[in-house]
């Protein structure tokens, strides 16, 4: 699954829809620190490995932007330890 992935910086989010359904990565800024929030996937797209394929392009981003972050969701707590970021 080709997906394409968006940076919405004024709503604070990045996003990618898949037929029609919209999966998000939230943050705030505190202090020149990205604080990730949440992760909403619909259940229309779960089991298909989106939240993760978002969660990489984040992370990516954050890390080629040399920006500060630490993540507050549980599902991106889990996929930083999983893949040892």
């Amino acid at each position: 699954m080709e997906l394409t992935f968006n940076f919405d910086k004024p709503n604070n989010t990045f996003y990618t829809i898949v037929d029609g359904h919209k999966s998000v990565i939230t943050y705030t800024v505190r202090d020149d620190v990205w604080y990730l929030e949440h992760t909403v996937v619909p259940k229309e797209l779960s089991g298909q490995g989106v939240g993760s394929k978002l969660a990489k392009y984040v992370f990516d981003y954050l890390q080629e932007n040399k920006i500060k972050y630490k993540s507050v969701c549980s599902f991106l707590v889990a996929y930083e330890q999983k893949h040892g970021i």
